[in-house]
Parts: C-alpha cells; structure tokens; sequence
C-alpha cells in the first residue's frame, strides 16, 4: 500500500473539488454521503482547495464540518491541500502571500 509522511493511503485518492467549486456545491449530506464512502472503499487521501469554493465556503470549511460531525475518520485521512492563489486566481508564491495562505486554511480546518 502507498505511503504518504510514514502513513498508509489507499491506492486511490478522493478529491474534494466538485463538492464545494460549483455554482450551487454539493449539499453537506450528501457530500458526506461521498466523503464516507470514499473512506469506506480505502481511499484515505483527500486532497482540497482554498480556492475550491468561496472564502465563506469552500473544500477547508467542508474538511472541518466533515471532522466536526466524523471526529473518528480524522485519524484515518491524510490531508493535500492547494493553496497560493489570490482571490482572482492568480498563483502568488512570496513567502508573505504563502505564509498567509497556510495560516488561513489552518484557520478554517
């Protein structure tokens, strides 16, 4: 089986995108509907966005609701998490704007 910082994934990731990067985003119960099932079938790599959604909504405020209700899985996932773009979508790499970027989804999850 993969490994990802010493610890075993499935063979197959889950991402998060189209769950929360829509026009309307997936409800929550069903998104965790998803989210379970990708548990349940081994895939235990999650990989997110802050700029999968809005600022107010996006894949790091479904990650937290999701662990908030499944406190239990969070010990199953490994998590992969984009970051670095400005609100326009454009890729900043200054230590200032990454720095920001990681304190904020730490914020959010």
């Amino acid at each position: 089986m993969p490994t990802i910082t010493g610890r075993e994934v499935g063979a197959t990731g889950f991402g998060l995108m189209s769950l929360t990067w829509a026009h309307d985003p997936t409800p929550k119960d069903q998104a965790f509907a998803a989210m379970d099932a990708a548990l349940a079938t081994g895939a235990t790599f999650w990989n997110g966005g802050q700029f999968y959604g809005t600022p107010e909504y996006n894949s790091l405020h479904l990650l937290r609701d999701y662990f908030t209700e499944h406190p239990d899985a969070a010990k199953d996932v490994v998590l992969s998490i984009k970051g670095g773009l400005t609100l326009e979508k454009i890729p900043d790499g200054s230590e200032k704007f990454v720095r920001q970027s990681v304190e904020d989804c730490l914020r959010i999850l």
